[in-house]
């Protein structure tokens, strides 16, 4: 007969020889609803891994060097409710979940693969980390820190009154790493509901125009050149009316490289530049400077066109 002690070593080594016990350590979980209506009845967070499972090599290495490892599965039994979130290119895989994590990475504005990302039981975002990390000590205090603040978020909306509950909010969204604020957008949303005067100082803050670049890279960055210029066109078209001074030029860029894939003609062209030239007047900084290099970048329209038309054919290839 085991005592309590001798019972838990014994977990701690079928944990560690996961070929022999696997059923001891930590599994992880495919479908996301299914895993957050495991966490609400464990009373445990989740923890979500962003994922391209055959194209990205960041995530192939982090699985490699942590997240499949004994010692790492050992630690989140107990801790987390684990899932993918997988979006592969090539891989075989139900086309309906794979609609579905690529809406659930859009929701969450995931900015890349990997991001691991903990969460309440309700899908609350409380913390994580954006990109590969080396080994268990590297990830372990960022998992431990969002899992407390994961309770702390659950124990926020039990505050009464609009304010304080905002207070509370605030200060479980401050302690989270500006890496992953953009993937708790709904929490920040909700605290400007709650503090509709912005006694916070959230509004045009630095962590809010932070938050807003962030979004923008995440929604655009590299992605654009699988975009149309319409595709492109309609992000700027968005983010326009509530762009913060600050982040101006990033989205004059974006708009630069819209309108170029949009074009179809010198004409295009022409008034693209026109558009930009009228945009760069309204920045903060630097305003002649830019205007320069638009007037350069469109000094040959047509050759210009030329090269964005063949840029595009080849990404057709």
């Amino acid at each position: 007969m085991y005592s309590g002690g001798m019972f838990k070593q014994l977990i701690t080594l079928a944990c560690a020889a996961a070929v022999v016990a696997p059923a001891w350590c930590a599994e992880w979980m495919a479908d996301f609803d299914a895993a957050k209506a495991k966490a609400k009845e464990a009373k445990k967070p989740l923890l979500v891994d962003f994922t391209g499972s055959d194209w990205c090599s960041a995530c192939k290495a982090l699985e490699r060097d942590v997240l499949d490892k004994p010692e790492f599965l050992a630690y989140a039994e107990g801790k987390f409710i684990l899932v993918k979130v997988d979006v592969p290119m090539n891989a075989k895989i139900d086309p309906a979940l794979k609609k579905k994590n690529q809406d659930l990475s859009k929701k969450y504005n995931v900015p890349g693969f990997p991001t691991l990302l903990v969460m309440t039981p309700s899908g609350a975002v409380s913390g994580g980390f954006v990109g590969a990390k080396p080994s268990l000590a590297a990830v372990k205090p960022i998992l431990d820190k969002a899992a407390d603040n994961a309770r702390a978020l659950v124990k926020a909306r039990r505050v009464q009154g609009d304010a304080e509950q905002a207070k509370a909010l605030y200060d479980v969204y401050q302690a989270m790493s500006k890496d992953v604020r953009p993937c708790a957008a709904a929490l920040h949303d909700e605290i400007r509901q709650k503090d509709p005067k912005d006694t916070l100082g959230l509004v045009g803050g630095e962590h809010d125009i932070q938050v807003q670049a962030q979004e923008l890279e995440s929604r655009t960055g590299e992605k654009m050149f699988s975009m149309t210029g319409q595709q492109i066109l309609d992000i700027v078209k968005e983010f326009e009316p509530k762009i913060y001074p600050e982040n101006r030029l990033s989205l004059l860029q974006v708009k630069m490289t819209g309108l170029l894939f949009a074009a179809e003609s010198v004409e295009d062209m022409n008034k693209a530049r026109d558009i930009l030239l009228k945009d760069a007047e309204a920045l903060p900084s630097d305003k002649e400077e830019v205007m320069e290099t638009i007037r350069h970048q469109f000094a040959d329209p047509a050759g210009t066109l030329k090269k964005m038309q063949d840029f595009k054919a080849q990404q057709k290839h």
